[in-house]
């Protein structure tokens, strides 16, 4: 039944009364990709957004050949509203319009629905309709592994026969990492983290995480950094495995949630991807003398030059068996070094590689004797003062870097004389002779001035000594106590310790302490002077008391001047005594159990026993 049977149009004015039907707008709910796979070629590619319904009246009856507009706009996004291709209902009402997402991120879609009754002149017949819908928009991602190279930026490469090139990190080193993540259509993805494994097949667990940058996708990963890799670890042995490939990945897995990973995400809207590269794996070595060939004294011409190397891997002080060492033995001509054929080794289990060559001095081989000349004319090339050398050189290999060793030892002539003609007064002699001529003097000096020493305190001990005597053997106490002070200040004047004739009492004890100190008690000193003032200050009479006191202190002061001097007294006492006669021991006389002196064949009970004899 035709709906214009329910309308009926009166006249009024220009455009008369309408009765205006209400429409319906029926949109399919969907989940939309920005890309899909072609199956003829297995790459991905763009896919649009296809809005599909039905526009129907109030009473379920279809409109067709109506036009439909559809714009859409990304939540979150800058990219703003987006208006999609135009498209009508088809004769059941039916519709399918395509909305293009090039340059749109994965998210979510508000989309916006519209029938205008005025674009399709229905303005007396129907009313306007919209719907407005939120489509989840999913996208494939793409990652790419950008570059991969040893340390912070560096990048190396290494190139096969075959002409397979790889890029290269070295054991137990940092390294670095720059990757991409992008969807299909090219829109970078950021503020995603990212896996990186190494060997994924067998090693599960990523060894670290990153974050792509926001507008960009981009990420610059690098080991040695603690903010990138707490650890800080490089490239580290796979079990027994030291050099060769290991498969880098670097994956984006929002739906994973892996220990040391990545966190998995709540509402994913971009599917996973990852990219592997495979990467050659080296060692830097370094080369190490084993049996050093250096000669201080030099080597005759005709001697045997042996050495050897040791190679060891850079990092782990691991030998490197069987490889090649290359050994170039070179000769100085005045101006430079010159080479002549080298020698070959391949290094042991033990990473050791040796050369031997003959010593020829001034020759060169392969050639005449230095100084002649050849049929042409030329001088013979000679090794100027019989200078040669043996540099090192590692040969690379492909798990291996080479490395050069220039700094080896100087192999030189002997230019000693035979020993029948050398002179006695070598540099060695020389330098002996010397030294004993030092010590000598030394010993010299010390002897002297402990004899200076030794002089200057037996003079004052004469002096102290004649005082001693003068005091026993005289009654003018006074005048003896007068002169030793005399005799002493005369001494010690002439030894530049009295500067000033004025110098007191107390100061000239002070300069007789500093010259004396250790060899007379200070005590001693101090009692000889207090005699000496009280001698001379004193208003009561110096008698006998006086006298023995300084003769006891006078004593004192010898007697330690003359230990200190090594000089003794020999002193006997009954100790040292040795009885003329000893007791006598009768025959037969013996000590029994007690202790007791016994007598053989005499009873200590039986006084009388009639033995006789």
């Amino acid at each position: 039944m035709n709906s214009d049977h329910y309308r009926k149009v009166m006249q009024f004015q220009v455009d008369g009364f309408s009765l205006i039907g209400r429409t319906q707008l029926s949109v399919d709910d969907q989940i939309v990709y920005t890309s899909e796979i072609d199956p003829n070629t297995g790459q991905a590619i763009e896919k649009p957004m296809i809005v599909t319904g039905q526009l129907t009246d109030e009473l379920g009856s279809n409109l067709s050949n109506r036009a439909i507009r559809i714009t859409y706009e990304m939540i979150d996004s800058s990219l703003g509203v987006i208006s999609c291709l135009p498209g009508t209902t088809d004769v059941n009402g039916f519709f399918e319009i395509v909305c293009p997402l090039s340059g749109v991120t994965a998210g979510q879609a508000r989309v916006n629905i519209q029938f205008n009754s005025y674009e399709n002149n229905d303005r007396y017949r129907y009313s306007n309709s919209s719907s407005t819908r939120i489509f989840p928009v999913f996208s494939n991602s793409t990652m790419q592994i950008m570059e991969v190279g040893p340390f912070r930026s560096d990048v190396d490469t290494y190139t096969f026969q075959n002409g397979s090139e790889f890029p290269v990190v070295y054991l137990k080193e940092s390294f670095h990492v720059e990757a991409l993540l992008t969807q299909v259509n090219g829109n970078p993805i950021g503020g995603k983290c990212l896996n990186l494994y190494i060997n994924p097949e067998t090693n599960t667990r990523p060894i670290g995480t990153m974050i792509t940058e926001d507008g960009t996708g981009t990420v610059k990963w690098f080991s040695g950094d603690p903010e990138d890799n707490p650890s800080r670890r490089g490239i580290e042995p796979d079990g027994e495995s030291l050099e060769g490939f290991r498969t880098l990945r670097v994956a984006y897995e929002p739906d994973r949630e892996l220990p040391g990973g990545c966190r998995a995400e709540t509402t994913p809207v971009v599917n996973s991807s990852f990219m592997d590269i495979e990467v050659l794996v080296r060692s830097r070595v370094d080369i190490l003398l084993k049996d050093h060939w250096s000669d201080p004294v030099g080597y005759k011409p005709g001697d045997d030059i042996t050495g050897s190397v040791a190679i060891l891997r850079d990092r782990l002080d691991v030998a490197v068996a069987g490889e090649t060492v290359i050994f170039k033995i070179q000769y100085w001509n005045g101006t430079g070094w010159v080479n002549i054929p080298p020698q070959y080794d391949v290094t042991n289990e033990q990473g050791e590689a040796e050369f031997n060559f003959t010593y020829l001095g001034e020759d060169v081989p392969f050639s005449g004797e230095c100084g002649g000349i050849d049929t042409f004319g030329n001088p013979w090339p000679c090794a100027v003062d019989g200078q040669w050398r043996v540099t090192v050189h590692f040969q690379e290999s492909s798990f291996y870097q080479g490395e050069d060793l220039e700094n080896t030892p100087l192999i030189k002539m002997d230019t000693t004389q035979p020993e029948g003609q050398t002179s006695f007064l070598t540099a060695q002699v020389t330098v002996v002779l010397m030294i004993a001529l030092s010590f000598a003097l030394l010993i010299g000096a010390i002897m002297y001035r402990n004899y200076a020493e030794r002089r200057r305190i037996e003079i004052i001990r004469g002096i102290l000594t004649d005082s001693l005597m003068s005091l026993k053997a005289s009654n003018d106490f006074i005048q003896t106590i007068f002169n030793c002070y005399k005799d002493l200040v005369r001494f010690f004047r002439k030894r530049g310790a009295m500067k000033k004739v004025y110098e007191t009492t107390r100061e000239f004890e002070d300069a007789l302490n500093s010259m004396l100190g250790g060899i007379a008690p200070p005590e001693a000193l101090d009692e000889f002077f207090a005699i000496f003032e009280e001698a001379r200050y004193s208003n009561h009479e110096i008698g006998a008391e006086q006298r023995d006191r300084a003769i006891s202190t006078l004593q004192s002061i010898i007697n330690h001047m003359t230990a200190s001097l090594g000089d003794s007294v020999l002193v006997r006492t009954l100790d040292n005594e040795s009885s003329m006669y000893d007791s006598v021991t009768r025959a037969g006389e013996f000590i029994d159990s007690d202790g007791q002196v016994r007598l053989a064949g005499v009873d200590e009970n039986d006084p009388d026993s009639g033995f006789r004899i």
